[in-house]
C-alpha cells in the first residue's frame, strides 16, 4: 500500500521529463504573438552581403511573425561560424532571443550560394539549415527565399515574400498582361 504513490510517481516519470524539453510556440495571426530571434549579419567576404542582409531583415520584419533582437545586443563577433558545434550556444543566452537564424553568402563561378541556418537557443538544437543558389545579380531573391525559410522553420507557415503577383486587364480592348 504504501508503494503506490511510489509506483504512480515511477510511471509519470517520462512524462515530465519529456514535456521539459519541448518549447512551444502559438503561432496565430502574424502580429500578435510574436517569436523574438537574432539575426545577426551574415558570414562573408562580399560586398552584396549587406544587401542580403537588409531583404532578410526587412521580409522578417514585415512578417509580422518575428521581431529582430537589437543587434548591439549580441555578444557573439561577427564572422563566427554558422555551422552548428562551431560556435557557442552561450553567447547567445542573454539575448533573449528564442531563436537564432545564421546565415553564409558566397560567391564561386559567377553565382551565389547563401547557407540558413535556424537554431533553438533554449534548446540547443537545429532546427534546419538549408542551401540556395543564385546567379549574379539575383542576391534580392536569395533573401527572399532565406527569409520563407526561417518563417517556415520558426512557425511552421509558408511566408510569402517569393510570391510573384500578375495582372491582366482589357482597358484597350484586347487582354493584357
Amino acid at each position: 500500500m504504501k508503494y503506490i504513490p511510489l509506483f504512480c510517481f515511477l510511471l509519470f516519470l517520462p512524462l515530465f521529463a519529456q514535456a521539459e524539453e519541448q518549447i512551444h510556440i502559438y503561432i496565430s495571426a502574424p502580429g500578435r504573438n510574436k517569436v523574438a530571434i537574432a539575426l545577426p549579419k551574415p558570414v562573408s567576404g562580399q560586398p552584396s552581403a549587406e544587401e542580403l542582409y537588409q531583404v532578410i531583415k526587412n521580409d522578417l520584419e514585415l512578417s509580422g511573425w518575428v521581431s529582430i533582437v537589437d543587434p548591439n545586443t549580441y555578444l557573439e563577433k561577427n564572422g563566427t561560424s554558422a555551422r552548428f558545434g562551431e560556435f557557442k550556444f552561450e553567447n547567445w543566452d542573454s539575448v533573449e532571443a528564442l531563436a537564432l537564424a545564421k546565415t553564409t553568402l558566397d560567391f564561386k563561378e559567377s553565382q551565389y550560394r547563401a547557407e540558413i541556418w535556424i537554431y533553438d537557443i533554449a534548446g540547443r538544437k537545429k532546427l534546419g539549415a538549408k542551401a540556395f543558389k543564385s546567379d549574379s545579380k539575383n542576391v534580392r531573391n536569395l533573401g527572399h527565399k532565406i527569409a520563407n525559410e526561417i518563417i517556415l522553420k520558426i512557425t511552421g507557415q509558408e511566408a510569402p515574400f517569393n510570391t510573384q503577383f500578375t495582372y491582366v486587364n482589357d482597358i484597350s480592348g484586347k487582354k493584357e498582361v
